[in-house]
């Protein structure tokens, strides 16, 4: 096709650095010449995982619909870098996320922290476990997810470097009972 691609291990480069390359073509044993030399200088993008906020501790909500709260992810990088940063919030009613209910993605607030509310009421009166994530890959906003349902992710393109981070702790909450639940979900500040 006209060119090649090579792609460097995992830490062989190091961060905001100046790396110098050339390369040259081989047939048969025989090298031709070496390309001019050219440059590049490392910019690392990173996503930390965010701090749930609230609800934890296994606290009893006030509505089956109940607002997750996180600390903003810490990120590395330049913002034109990252891009759209994401928040990744996902529930599960077991604490190793086999039964996830609800994926829910929403954009990091610039006050530093950030909530979502859940799409539909949760079962009443059922321990739920909650963690979330840092992200800037092109993914769906939100999804609800029927049992057993996966959700399709799109490819990406374009200059962004697309990470995640790690999950964060998970969080637990409890939703209260179905006569107890009839509260509208509060609004988006902790």
């Amino acid at each position: 096709e006209g060119r090649t691609v090579h792609t460097l291990p995992a830490g062989v480069l190091q961060n905001e650095t100046v790396s110098v390359w050339r390369a040259r073509a081989e047939s048969e044993g025989q090298g031709g010449p070496w390309s001019d030399i050219s440059s590049f200088t490392t910019q690392f993008v990173t996503i930390g995982p965010p701090t749930p906020l609230q609800p934890t501790g296994g606290v009893v909500t006030a509505s089956l619909r109940p607002q997750l709260f996180v600390k903003n992810p810490p990120t590395t990088g330049s913002a034109q870098d990252i891009g759209l940063l994401l928040v990744e919030f996902e529930v599960a009613t077991d604490d190793q996320f086999v039964n996830v209910v609800e994926i829910g993605r929403t954009t990091a607030r610039d006050r530093g922290e950030t909530g979502y509310t859940l799409l539909e009421d949760l079962a009443p009166d059922t321990q739920f476990y909650w963690r979330a994530r840092g992200t800037n890959e092109n993914l769906p906003v939100t999804a609800v997810l029927e049992p057993g349902e996966a959700i399709e992710l799109p490819s990406s393109s374009g200059s962004v470097f697309e990470t995640s981070s790690d999950w964060s702790p998970t969080a637990t909450f409890r939703t209260p009972t179905a006569a107890a639940a009839t509260a509208p979900p509060p609004d988006d500040s902790p």
